[in-house]
């Protein structure tokens, strides 16, 4: 607290206000009001100008009285503080550059590849455990990320703030600087002043012993000079409370700052320090710097995790979907298996399940619009998954010419198969040409008799391949429900972990809430002693923070204009004391002219005088009168040795103002100096944000470049899938015709008696059995001619047969091979459940 204060502040004091009015004069007309200001001064000047050079107005009158020792104190204390604040700054300056580099480095796009063995193992059930654990790990250091961010955008507000408080305590600083020039004019006026009261006191010497009037007056100023040491003595005694009031908080202030020192240390884990005082603050800094590292690192991890993690969540989520779509269907099909005469119900039902499925499938449709930005990550993995199709369309195009192949030797086969039946079947009579309708009239009249049980064997095969198909449908679907039931259990799973992972995060989040809190609380604690300090308890006691803080910077420019208002009182009561002292000397010098004129006079009645008894009488009193103003002088001496011991004083402090002067001087340097650095500060931060919007221009352009590399991917895509259709319609043809050839031989085979679904027939037999045949009908040419002529009228039923025969072999034989190969891709399991090592069939499209 400044000893200049109002009256309104402390009532126990007196103001300087109501001093000045007491000590003040009556005011000469031609000095007109009090001088409060510049241009006030500027008017006394030019009255100085005015009087010339013998009047009371020759040289300054307001000069400002030196720094008090509290000033001192407060301007050293913001010298300091404003040398830790810039320090701070700097720091926290480059902390902010240290971040934008970092996340410029993570903003950079980079291409993302997956690693299908690493995702083998991270799904690998000797991994799961140590999976979990790196998910809950990654869970608290997602917690302390978010902290770390909170706090980073908290410092960079109050950097904001103490950026408007260095502008504040620039200005303060310019007006400290004006009060020092004006206390260095009062110390060379105070000077001035003391030689002519020195000057003075030695007149008063002279005029004591010849006026008692001037005795008067200097006992006047004698209690004046009093009342002013008692207030001093009063100001003294509040200046050192004061002061061990600041020691006291400086106190406080040391403890709080070894409790803060204390806690970095145990929570930065500072080895190689016994004392507290010890740390250096740049260990503190490193150990936070690796931390942040540590952070920036984590995060990174934590994206890739948490893209890995949204992957599977959809990939879940579209599980979850088929699983009930799958569940439904085997309902259906379980209600449907003891049904049969229901085909008609069940093929609708198929129809509104397909309508259902389209419906679904547009949900999917939406669904992977909204994981457009996962399939952007997974751009990579889908350009490995193209290379490996059109390695496998190349598989497929051997395949293809391989069968093509088949088909060629098949048909070779198949003439010189004709051939040899032509030969078997012809005889010494009849020679029969290699064709197959021939062949077929001549076989079917030895077999007419088999013509109704084959009907009856097609009938029952039918109902074999119905039953056949639907039992693979089942197990098909058992076997999907089979491998949908072990994920769902593996969702289970990561779900229980991610459950784990939320209640670490929210555990870590309560303890963050909990020292946010108790920070709030040291915060609020802070104001209220400012509030405390400041008097001011009464106005803050129904105002928010903010409020509080405005109110009390409005408090302190309070303060601050209520001293420079007493600097003014002070100026014009010295301008009082210095009129009063002129007409003193004034009443002085006509008080000298008028005992001139007494002794005279004196002089004049003692010559008229004629006895002797009046004189010595006369004597005698002034004799008296001389011991009385003898003892006078004494007192006056001994008052005139404490002047001069308080003027002493005043030197001393006019020394200390000089020091302050070269203190000033020096900060005023150091803020120029600090002042550059800030500028250059201030460039690199610009530099750094046009650094980050050209990184968000290439991060547009690069996601636009992507977006067209889609397209064409997609349009690829579209090209080799209508290609692979093309390739499985041929496929599909060239199957068609073996399945014709192997038809063929398995009538031909069924008609001479032999049991092709359970005993594999070779071509030998079958040639055998023809040449025995065709041997037993040489013997009887005639009846085989009757036979000829019978069985032309049974050409068309025998055809009828024949091609329902061919049809109920083909089901029956596409429903082996594909029984078989199901069996083989069952029997040889993936090794992981990724999409790029699905083994897909090339013709399910």
């Amino acid at each position: 607290m400044s000893y200049l204060r109002d009256e309104r502040m402390d009532s126990s004091l007196p103001s300087i206000r109501s001093s000045v009015r007491a000590w003040e004069a009556p005011p000469r007309p031609s000095l007109g009001p009090r001088i409060t200001t510049l241009e006030e001064r500027e008017a006394v000047l030019e009255d100085r100008t005015k009087y010339g050079a013998n009047g009371y107005r020759d040289r300054e009158i307001f000069y400002p009285r030196p720094p008090s020792p509290s000033l001192r104190k407060h301007l050293q204390a913001t010298e300091s503080m404003l040398a830790e604040q810039l320090k701070f700054y700097k720091e926290e300056i480059a902390k902010k550059d240290r971040l934008i580099s970092q996340i410029t480095s993570m903003e950079t796009p980079r291409p993302r590849t997956f690693d299908s063995t690493k995702i083998d193992e991270l799904y690998a059930p000797d991994k799961a455990a140590t999976l979990a654990s790196l998910r809950s790990e990654v869970a608290a250091l997602s917690v302390r990320c978010e902290g770390l961010q909170s706090q980073l955008r908290e410092v960079q507000a109050q950097v904001e703030v103490r950026e408007d408080r260095i502008k504040e305590l620039k200005l303060q600083l310019e007006t400290v600087k004006e009060s020092e020039s004006r206390q260095m004019a009062l110390c060379t006026s105070l000077r001035a002043k003391i030689a002519e009261y020195e000057a003075q006191a030695g007149s008063l010497e002279g005029a004591a012993s010849r006026s008692e009037m001037a005795i008067h007056s200097l006992q006047n100023e004698c209690s004046s000079y009093q009342e002013r040491i008692l207030e001093l003595e009063h100001r003294l005694k509040q200046h050192l409370e004061n002061r061990e009031a600041v020691e006291q908080e400086k106190a406080v202030t040391d403890r709080r700052y070894t409790e803060l020192v204390s806690q970095i240390q145990n929570l930065c884990h500072i080895d190689g320090y016994t004392n507290y005082s010890e740390i250096p603050p740049n260990a503190i800094i490193a150990t936070l710097n690796d931390i942040i590292s540590e952070n920036v690192m984590l995060r990174g991890k934590i994206a890739t995790l948490r893209e890995h993690y949204q992957s599977a969540e959809l990939e879940t989520k579209a599980s979850r979907e088929t699983i009930m779509r799958l569940v439904s269907e085997a309902e259906r099909e379980q209600k449907t298996t003891g049904k049969f005469s229901m085909e008609l119900e069940r093929y609708k039902m198929e129809r509104d399940n397909a309508v259902e499925n389209q419906r679904e499938l547009e949900h999917e449709i939406s669904m992977l619009k909204e994981r457009l930005d996962a399939s952007q990550r997974a751009w990579s993995a889908t350009k490995r998954e193209l290379d490996e199709r059109e390695s496998r369309f190349s598989s497929a195009d051997r395949e293809n010419r391989d069968r093509a192949m088949m088909v060629r030797n098949v048909e070779s086969k198949y003439i010189t198969f004709k051939d040899t039946l032509s030969q078997i079947l012809s005889d010494s009579f009849h020679a029969i040409e290699p064709n197959e309708e021939i062949i077929r009239d001549r076989v079917s009249n030895m077999v007419l008799q088999l013509r109704d049980k084959t009907a009856h064997i097609d009938m029952l095969e039918d109902k074999v391949n119905d039953l056949t198909k639907q039992l693979d449908i089942e197990l098909n679907n058992s076997r999907n429900v089979e491998l949908k039931a072990k994920r769902l259990e593996a969702d289970v799973l990561e779900l229980q972990q991610q459950l784990r992972k939320y209640e670490n995060e929210l555990a870590a989040g309560d303890m963050l809430r909990d020292g946010l809190r108790i920070d709030k609380d040291r915060y609020m604690r802070f104001l209220e002693r400012i509030v405390r300090a400041m008097k001011m308890e009464a106005i803050t006691m129904d105002l928010g923070v903010e409020s509080i803080t405005d109110a009390i910077i409005a408090r302190a420019d309070q303060l601050t204009k209520m001293e420079s208002d007493s600097l003014v009182d002070r100026k014009t009561h010295i301008y009082n004391l210095q009129r009063k002292v002129k007409s003193q000397k004034e009443q002085l010098e006509s008080k000298e002219l008028h005992m001139e004129l007494l002794r005279k006079k004196l002089a004049a009645f003692e010559e008229r005088l004629a006895g002797r008894t009046e004189f010595e009488r006369e004597k005698e009193e002034g004799f008296i009168k001389s011991r009385k103003l003898a003892k006078l002088v004494e007192r006056y001496k001994i008052e005139l040795n404490e002047a001069r011991l308080e003027i002493r004083d005043l030197k001393a402090r006019l020394l200390e103002s000089s020091d302050i002067h070269s203190r000033t001087l020096e900060q005023e340097r150091e803020i120029e100096a600090l002042e550059a650095k800030v500028g250059q500060l201030e460039t690199v931060r610009q530099r750094q944000a046009s650094k980050l919007s050209g990184l968000k221009d290439n991060m547009n352009e690069t996601l636009n470049e992507f977006e067209a590399k889609k397209s064409q991917t997609h349009t690829t895509i579209q090209a080799l899938s209508s290609e692979l259709r093309t390739t499985k319609q041929s496929l599909d043809e060239v199957i068609k015709r073996e399945k014709a050839l192997l038809d063929l031989r398995q009538v031909i085979a069924r008609m001479l008696g032999l049991d092709v679904t359970t005993l594999a027939v070779p071509d030998y037999e079958l040639i055998a059995r023809l040449e025995k045949l065709i041997l037993a009908n040489q013997a009887n040419s005639s009846s085989a001619i009757a036979l000829d002529t019978a069985l032309l009228d049974m050409e068309d039923g025998f055809r009828a047969g024949y091609n329902d025969a061919s049809r109920a072999l083909a089901s029956v034989g596409t429903r082996a091979r594909s029984s078989i190969k199901r069996g083989t891709s069952l029997r040889t399991r993936p090794r992981s459940a990724s999409p790029g090592r699905r083994q897909r069939d090339t013709r399910a499209y």
